[in-house]
Protein backbone atom coordinates (compact mmCIF):
# COMPACT_ATOMS: atom_id res chain seq x y z
CA UNK A 1 0.00 0.00 0.00
CA UNK A 2 1.25 3.48 -0.80
CA UNK A 3 1.93 5.86 1.73
CA UNK A 4 3.22 8.75 -0.41
CA UNK A 5 4.62 11.38 2.43
CA UNK A 6 5.28 7.99 4.08
CA UNK A 7 7.57 6.81 0.89
CA UNK A 8 8.91 10.08 0.27
CA UNK A 9 10.47 10.66 3.77
CA UNK A 10 11.70 7.00 3.38
CA UNK A 11 13.57 7.55 -0.12
CA UNK A 12 15.33 11.13 1.24
CA UNK A 13 16.54 9.30 4.13
CA UNK A 14 18.73 6.72 2.16
CA UNK A 15 20.71 9.92 0.21
CA UNK A 16 20.73 9.01 -3.02
CA UNK A 17 22.16 11.73 -5.50
CA UNK A 18 20.49 13.67 -7.49
CA UNK A 19 22.06 12.25 -10.26
CA UNK A 20 21.05 8.57 -9.28
CA UNK A 21 17.29 9.50 -8.34
CA UNK A 22 16.77 11.25 -11.78
CA UNK A 23 18.17 7.87 -13.30
CA UNK A 24 15.61 5.97 -11.14
CA UNK A 25 12.57 8.64 -12.06
CA UNK A 26 13.62 7.19 -15.37
CA UNK A 27 13.28 3.64 -15.00
CA UNK A 28 9.79 4.02 -13.63
CA UNK A 29 8.94 6.59 -16.23
CA UNK A 30 8.18 9.69 -13.62
CA UNK A 31 9.63 13.16 -14.30
CA UNK A 32 13.32 12.94 -13.93
CA UNK A 33 13.62 16.08 -11.79
CA UNK A 34 16.38 14.39 -9.47
CA UNK A 35 14.30 14.71 -6.18
CA UNK A 36 11.62 12.76 -4.67
CA UNK A 37 8.12 13.86 -5.23
CA UNK A 38 4.24 12.42 -4.94
CA UNK A 39 4.64 11.37 -8.73
CA UNK A 40 7.97 9.54 -8.84
CA UNK A 41 7.04 7.54 -5.64
CA UNK A 42 3.67 6.45 -7.25
CA UNK A 43 5.69 5.45 -10.08
CA UNK A 44 7.85 3.47 -8.18
CA UNK A 45 4.82 1.43 -6.37
CA UNK A 46 3.69 0.91 -9.73
CA UNK A 47 6.91 -0.73 -10.97
CA UNK A 48 7.17 -2.63 -7.42
CA UNK A 49 3.04 -3.94 -8.25
CA UNK A 50 4.50 -5.58 -11.82
CA UNK A 51 7.11 -7.51 -9.93
CA UNK A 52 6.20 -9.70 -7.74
CA UNK A 53 9.23 -11.13 -5.90
CA UNK A 54 9.75 -7.62 -4.88
CA UNK A 55 7.27 -8.60 -2.23
CA UNK A 56 5.04 -5.36 -0.71
CA UNK A 57 4.69 -2.23 -3.46
CA UNK A 58 4.90 0.74 -1.12
CA UNK A 59 7.19 3.43 -2.76
CA UNK A 60 9.72 2.77 -1.36
CA UNK A 61 13.25 1.69 -3.28
CA UNK A 62 15.39 0.13 -0.67
CA UNK A 63 18.39 -2.79 -1.62
CA UNK A 64 15.54 -4.98 -3.43
CA UNK A 65 13.88 -2.17 -5.28
CA UNK A 66 17.17 -0.69 -6.32
CA UNK A 67 18.40 -4.16 -7.32
CA UNK A 68 15.52 -4.43 -9.97
CA UNK A 69 16.32 -0.84 -11.39
CA UNK A 70 19.33 -1.86 -11.38
CA UNK A 71 18.45 -5.09 -13.45
CA UNK A 72 16.45 -2.91 -16.00
CA UNK A 73 19.09 -0.74 -16.96
CA UNK A 74 21.53 -3.43 -17.64
CA UNK A 75 19.51 -5.29 -19.36
CA UNK A 76 19.11 -2.47 -22.11
CA UNK A 77 22.90 -2.24 -22.24
CA UNK A 78 22.55 1.44 -19.87
CA UNK A 79 25.92 0.28 -18.15
CA UNK A 80 27.06 3.64 -17.02
CA UNK A 81 23.83 4.37 -14.97
CA UNK A 82 23.65 1.28 -13.81
CA UNK A 83 27.16 1.85 -11.98
CA UNK A 84 25.70 5.10 -10.89
CA UNK A 85 22.93 2.83 -8.53
CA UNK A 86 25.36 0.24 -7.73
CA UNK A 87 26.64 2.58 -5.30
CA UNK A 88 24.01 2.58 -2.67
CA UNK A 89 23.11 -0.62 -1.06
CA UNK A 90 21.22 -2.85 -3.45
CA UNK A 91 20.69 -6.83 -3.72
CA UNK A 92 19.88 -8.13 -7.19
CA UNK A 93 17.05 -10.71 -7.92
CA UNK A 94 18.15 -14.18 -7.74
CA UNK A 95 16.75 -15.50 -11.27
CA UNK A 96 17.35 -14.52 -14.60
CA UNK A 97 13.62 -13.58 -15.22
CA UNK A 98 14.00 -11.38 -12.38
CA UNK A 99 17.36 -9.92 -13.18
CA UNK A 100 15.90 -7.23 -14.97
CA UNK A 101 14.87 -9.64 -18.18
CA UNK A 102 12.26 -6.57 -19.21
CA UNK A 103 8.48 -6.67 -19.29
CA UNK A 104 7.82 -4.80 -22.63
CA UNK A 105 4.44 -3.76 -21.11
CA UNK A 106 4.48 -1.07 -18.36
CA UNK A 107 0.77 -0.73 -19.25
CA UNK A 108 -2.30 -1.98 -20.88
CA UNK A 109 -5.72 -0.83 -19.93
CA UNK A 110 -9.29 -0.96 -21.20
CA UNK A 111 -12.27 0.70 -20.41
CA UNK A 112 -15.71 1.68 -21.26
CA UNK A 113 -15.92 5.19 -21.74
CA UNK A 114 -19.54 5.83 -23.10
CA UNK A 115 -22.35 2.86 -23.13
CA UNK A 116 -24.69 1.98 -25.56
CA UNK A 117 -26.89 4.44 -25.79
CA UNK A 118 -29.03 5.24 -28.93
CA UNK A 119 -28.34 8.38 -31.49
CA UNK A 120 -30.30 10.57 -33.92
CA UNK A 121 -28.96 11.84 -37.22
CA UNK A 122 -29.18 12.48 -40.83
CA UNK A 123 -27.73 10.40 -43.08
CA UNK A 124 -28.01 8.54 -46.38
CA UNK A 125 -30.39 5.26 -46.63
CA UNK A 126 -28.04 3.29 -48.51
CA UNK A 127 -31.13 1.00 -49.89
CA UNK A 128 -33.22 4.23 -50.95
CA UNK A 129 -30.17 6.42 -52.07
CA UNK A 130 -31.43 9.26 -50.18
CA UNK A 131 -30.98 11.28 -46.58
CA UNK A 132 -33.18 9.91 -44.29
CA UNK A 133 -33.72 9.84 -40.36
CA UNK A 134 -31.02 7.74 -38.79
CA UNK A 135 -31.21 5.77 -35.40
CA UNK A 136 -27.98 4.54 -33.81
CA UNK A 137 -26.95 2.28 -31.29
CA UNK A 138 -23.41 2.55 -30.22
CA UNK A 139 -20.81 2.45 -27.13
CA UNK A 140 -17.48 3.59 -26.92
CA UNK A 141 -14.37 2.11 -25.42
CA UNK A 142 -10.84 2.80 -25.22
CA UNK A 143 -7.52 0.89 -25.09
CA UNK A 144 -3.96 2.27 -23.98
CA UNK A 145 -0.79 0.25 -24.27
CA UNK A 146 1.92 1.63 -22.65
CA UNK A 147 5.74 0.06 -22.95
CA UNK A 148 8.50 -0.07 -21.02
CA UNK A 149 10.30 3.72 -21.14
CA UNK A 150 13.69 1.38 -21.02
CA UNK A 151 12.89 0.35 -24.67
CA UNK A 152 15.05 2.19 -27.40
CA UNK A 153 12.84 2.93 -30.31
CA UNK A 154 14.11 -0.16 -32.20
CA UNK A 155 13.39 -2.41 -29.44
CA UNK A 156 9.58 -0.97 -29.27
CA UNK A 157 8.72 -1.53 -32.67
CA UNK A 158 9.25 -5.30 -32.28
CA UNK A 159 5.71 -4.73 -30.24
CA UNK A 160 2.08 -4.23 -31.96
CA UNK A 161 -1.34 -4.68 -31.09
CA UNK A 162 -3.83 -6.99 -32.34
CA UNK A 163 -7.49 -7.41 -31.46
CA UNK A 164 -10.15 -9.83 -32.19
CA UNK A 165 -14.03 -9.46 -32.10
CA UNK A 166 -16.73 -12.43 -32.11
CA UNK A 167 -20.46 -11.50 -31.08
CA UNK A 168 -24.13 -11.35 -32.39
CA UNK A 169 -26.45 -8.27 -32.90
CA UNK A 170 -30.31 -8.59 -33.14
CA UNK A 171 -33.09 -6.16 -33.88
CA UNK A 172 -36.19 -5.76 -34.34
CA UNK A 173 -38.81 -3.08 -35.27
CA UNK A 174 -42.48 -2.81 -33.88
CA UNK A 175 -44.22 -6.21 -32.90
CA UNK A 176 -41.61 -8.26 -34.86
CA UNK A 177 -40.73 -11.72 -33.45
CA UNK A 178 -36.88 -12.47 -31.89
CA UNK A 179 -34.87 -14.52 -33.61
CA UNK A 180 -33.25 -17.01 -31.88
CA UNK A 181 -29.79 -16.24 -33.62
CA UNK A 182 -28.63 -12.58 -34.69
CA UNK A 183 -30.24 -10.74 -37.06
CA UNK A 184 -28.47 -7.71 -38.04
CA UNK A 185 -24.73 -9.56 -37.82
CA UNK A 186 -24.36 -8.33 -41.71
CA UNK A 187 -24.46 -4.79 -40.41
CA UNK A 188 -21.69 -4.97 -38.78
CA UNK A 189 -18.54 -5.00 -40.92
CA UNK A 190 -15.11 -6.94 -40.13
CA UNK A 191 -12.70 -7.79 -42.21
CA UNK A 192 -11.58 -11.34 -43.48
CA UNK A 193 -8.80 -13.15 -40.98
CA UNK A 194 -6.54 -15.22 -43.18
CA UNK A 195 -5.58 -16.77 -39.58
CA UNK A 196 -2.25 -18.00 -38.01
CA UNK A 197 -0.14 -20.55 -36.66
CA UNK A 198 -1.96 -22.02 -33.49
CA UNK A 199 1.57 -22.16 -31.56
CA UNK A 200 1.38 -18.07 -31.39
CA UNK A 201 -1.40 -17.45 -29.16
CA UNK A 202 -3.95 -15.91 -31.50
CA UNK A 203 -7.08 -17.27 -32.63
CA UNK A 204 -5.83 -19.37 -35.74
CA UNK A 205 -8.82 -20.22 -37.89
CA UNK A 206 -8.97 -18.31 -40.89
CA UNK A 207 -12.56 -16.70 -41.25
CA UNK A 208 -13.65 -15.51 -45.15
CA UNK A 209 -16.61 -13.94 -44.38
CA UNK A 210 -16.24 -9.67 -44.21
CA UNK A 211 -19.08 -9.52 -41.45
CA UNK A 212 -19.46 -9.83 -37.18
CA UNK A 213 -19.62 -13.68 -36.68
CA UNK A 214 -21.39 -15.04 -33.68
CA UNK A 215 -18.91 -17.53 -32.82
CA UNK A 216 -15.57 -17.21 -34.75
CA UNK A 217 -13.09 -14.97 -34.00
CA UNK A 218 -11.57 -12.38 -36.58
CA UNK A 219 -9.31 -9.54 -36.14
CA UNK A 220 -10.86 -6.06 -35.18
CA UNK A 221 -10.60 -3.46 -38.30
CA UNK A 222 -12.19 -2.33 -40.76
CA UNK A 223 -13.33 -3.55 -44.62
CA UNK A 224 -11.91 -0.82 -46.69
CA UNK A 225 -11.25 -0.82 -50.45
CA UNK A 226 -8.80 -1.09 -51.67
CA UNK A 227 -7.10 -3.14 -49.00
CA UNK A 228 -8.65 -3.38 -45.09
CA UNK A 229 -7.12 -1.69 -42.30
CA UNK A 230 -6.60 -3.68 -38.92
CA UNK A 231 -6.25 -1.94 -35.11
CA UNK A 232 -2.73 -1.61 -33.32
CA UNK A 233 -0.49 -2.45 -36.95
CA UNK A 234 1.99 0.21 -36.57
CA UNK A 235 2.04 0.69 -40.68
CA UNK A 236 -1.73 1.63 -40.63
CA UNK A 237 -2.24 2.88 -37.17
CA UNK A 238 -2.80 6.28 -37.84
CA UNK A 239 -6.49 7.82 -37.26
CA UNK A 240 -7.68 9.81 -34.96
CA UNK A 241 -10.91 11.93 -34.68
CA UNK A 242 -13.84 12.51 -32.33
CA UNK A 243 -14.31 9.36 -31.19
CA UNK A 244 -12.24 6.88 -32.82
CA UNK A 245 -7.99 6.87 -32.51
CA UNK A 246 -6.28 3.92 -33.80
CA UNK A 247 -2.57 5.64 -33.10
CA UNK A 248 0.92 4.68 -31.94
CA UNK A 249 2.53 7.84 -30.53
CA UNK A 250 4.83 9.69 -31.11
CA UNK A 251 5.06 9.05 -34.87
CA UNK A 252 3.95 5.35 -34.76
CA UNK A 253 7.03 4.37 -33.44
CA UNK A 254 6.46 5.15 -29.88
CA UNK A 255 5.64 2.77 -26.32
CA UNK A 256 2.48 4.22 -26.27
CA UNK A 257 -0.51 3.18 -28.02
CA UNK A 258 -4.09 4.60 -28.30
CA UNK A 259 -7.48 3.05 -28.92
CA UNK A 260 -10.73 4.65 -29.26
CA UNK A 261 -13.24 1.80 -30.64
CA UNK A 262 -16.73 2.32 -31.25
CA UNK A 263 -19.08 -0.66 -32.37
CA UNK A 264 -22.57 0.15 -33.16
CA UNK A 265 -25.34 -0.26 -35.75
CA UNK A 266 -27.73 1.94 -37.19
CA UNK A 267 -30.50 1.92 -39.36
CA UNK A 268 -33.27 4.00 -41.05
CA UNK A 269 -36.35 5.36 -38.60
CA UNK A 270 -39.21 3.47 -39.59
CA UNK A 271 -41.93 5.09 -37.48
CA UNK A 272 -42.39 2.44 -34.87
CA UNK A 273 -39.94 1.11 -32.06
CA UNK A 274 -36.92 0.05 -32.92
CA UNK A 275 -35.18 -2.65 -30.14
CA UNK A 276 -31.54 -3.25 -29.98
CA UNK A 277 -29.59 -6.53 -28.33
CA UNK A 278 -25.92 -6.27 -28.90
CA UNK A 279 -23.19 -8.94 -27.24
CA UNK A 280 -19.50 -8.22 -28.50
CA UNK A 281 -17.00 -10.22 -27.34
CA UNK A 282 -13.47 -9.01 -27.60
CA UNK A 283 -9.59 -10.09 -27.61
CA UNK A 284 -7.15 -7.64 -26.94
CA UNK A 285 -3.26 -8.64 -27.57
CA UNK A 286 0.19 -7.48 -27.37
CA UNK A 287 2.17 -9.27 -29.45
CA UNK A 288 5.87 -9.37 -30.20
CA UNK A 289 6.16 -9.10 -34.44
CA UNK A 290 8.87 -9.21 -37.20
CA UNK A 291 8.97 -7.59 -40.45
CA UNK A 292 8.25 -9.93 -43.60
CA UNK A 293 9.88 -9.58 -46.73
CA UNK A 294 7.58 -6.74 -48.01
CA UNK A 295 8.04 -4.99 -44.79
CA UNK A 296 4.61 -5.84 -43.23
CA UNK A 297 4.33 -7.27 -39.58
CA UNK A 298 3.20 -10.73 -38.41
CA UNK A 299 2.84 -11.77 -34.37
CA UNK A 300 4.94 -14.77 -33.74
CA UNK A 301 4.51 -14.67 -29.43
CA UNK A 302 1.74 -12.94 -27.24
CA UNK A 303 3.11 -11.09 -24.58
CA UNK A 304 0.14 -10.32 -22.73
CA UNK A 305 -3.93 -10.65 -22.99
CA UNK A 306 -7.30 -9.24 -21.84
CA UNK A 307 -10.77 -9.83 -22.73
CA UNK A 308 -13.67 -8.08 -22.47
CA UNK A 309 -17.21 -7.44 -23.51
CA UNK A 310 -19.75 -4.76 -24.47
CA UNK A 311 -23.00 -5.81 -23.83
CA UNK A 312 -26.44 -3.61 -24.45
CA UNK A 313 -28.84 -5.58 -22.97
CA UNK A 314 -32.25 -4.51 -24.84
CA UNK A 315 -32.54 -1.41 -25.99
CA UNK A 316 -35.76 0.10 -26.79
CA UNK A 317 -36.47 3.55 -28.95
CA UNK A 318 -40.16 4.31 -29.30
CA UNK A 319 -39.65 7.91 -29.88
CA UNK A 320 -37.29 8.93 -32.27
CA UNK A 321 -36.59 12.45 -30.57
CA UNK A 322 -35.27 10.61 -27.16
CA UNK A 323 -32.70 9.56 -29.08
CA UNK A 324 -29.40 11.65 -28.16
CA UNK A 325 -28.86 13.85 -31.82
CA UNK A 326 -25.44 13.89 -32.99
Amino acid sequence: MLNTADAIGYNSRQQYSQKAIAIMQSVVNAPTVGQWDSKSVAQVHKFQSSRSQLGKADGKVGPSTLGAMIGELQYVNRVADANVLKLFPYNMPSTPQQQGAKNPVADFTQNLTMPFRFERFKGLDPVLGRITDRWRAACVFKVHVGLNPLLTEDEACRYEYRQFIRGGIWTRAGNEIWKTRPNSNAALKVPAYAGCSPSIGLPSAAVTSTVLEETLWKEDGEVRQPKDRFYGHRVSALVRDARCQDEWLPHQVGRDYYLSDQPSIAGTWPGTTVEVWMELYFKGFIVEVEEDDEGLTRPIRVVQSKDWVCHSQTMTLSNYFSAIPV
